[in-house]
């Protein structure tokens, strides 16, 4: 539509070195670094059922988001109207509805609401202010529609609370591992029939998405059963396993990208990054906590 292409000038004509340098840090609260380090809190100093009710959520909300964008297949605003949008930073690949930054804020602020809906009045506004800012920077970067940001945090927001009553009626008897009876395979199936059949950037965001899932229901499953992590300890501790775990993910994060950019069989490049990186989190990180004795309160602390 013009008059969203118009609405789009219009903030851009605000556009300085400040604001711009602004909006391009605030967006990066919807990116998928930003929402694995918060469920990476969850999982590791919190409560490992929450975050793999987190990881699981998330997961397949992005895919429903990644599924949407391949089939509206809408140009990005600064393609489609070139004379009056332009791209403030680097340009988005892939398609631009609906907004993926949008869907991943939206899906953390909706569970984090939901799970802390007895401190609503502190989490609601956090949440709602934190959406409507990655919201904003997308559309004044030039990267998305207002529609696109709209239809993006609306699909997120049911999905996400639709997904985490269903994990919670699954989990009710401490059993919420066994869906990755259906979820493994599902997530090898689609990975297979998308990087066989399929080409763009919207097929890495899927891959990507199938390869995570399929390492969470393996990480977690065994975790559980051998392992058995204690996510509760002093504060001295969560941090220093936070921060070690963390810095070892972002390496991998970045690492793998160059590591297995030789990798002929194109498809299962975003696929098996994603899932070590998704094996480190669920099972290898928790293993190196345990050995490191970073679990557990001290007899001082108790």
């Amino acid at each position: 539509m013009e008059w969203e292409a118009v609405f789009i000038h219009g903030l851009q004509t605000m556009s300085n070195g400040f604001t711009d340098m602004l909006f391009g840090i605030l967006t990066l609260l919807g990116d998928e670094v930003f929402v694995i380090a918060v469920i990476m809190l969850f999982y590791w100093c919190i409560s490992k059922k929450l975050g793999f009710k987190f990881l699981n959520i998330y997961g397949v909300v992005s895919g429903v988001n990644a599924g949407i964008k391949s089939i509206a297949k809408r140009v990005r605003p600064f393609d489609k109207y070139p004379d009056i949008v332009g791209s403030i930073g680097e340009k988005s690949g892939g398609y631009s509805f609906p907004s993926g930054h949008t869907s991943s804020i939206t899906c953390v602020s909706t569970l984090t609401c939901i799970e802390y809906r007895k401190h609503l009045k502190i989490f609601l506004p956090v949440g709602i202010a934190l959406t409507v800012i990655v919201m904003f920077s997308r559309m004044y970067l030039g990267q998305h529609y207002p529609t696109d940001v709209l239809a993006a945090a609306v699909i997120s927001a049911a999905v996400s609370t639709g997904l985490y009553f269903l994990y919670d009626l699954i989990g009710k008897r401490d059993k919420e591992e066994w869906i990755g009876i259906v979820g493994l395979p599902a997530a090898i199936i689609v990975a297979v029939l998308v990087g066989t059949l399929a080409s763009g950037e919207t097929v890495r965001k899927v891959l990507e998405v199938c390869g995570v899932l399929a390492s969470v229901y393996i990480g977690y499953f065994v975790e559980k059963r051998y392992v058995k992590f204690d996510t509760e300890t002093v504060i001295w501790k969560q941090f220093v396993k936070y921060v070690l775990g963390a810095a070892v993910a972002f390496g991998l994060y970045i690492g793998l990208k160059y590591a297995f950019s030789f990798d002929a069989v194109g498809w299962l490049y975003g696929f098996t990054r994603f899932f070590l990186l998704g094996v480190w989190l669920t099972l290898g990180a928790p293993l190196i906590f345990r050995l490191l004795k970073l679990e557990g309160k001290s007899k001082k602390a108790a």
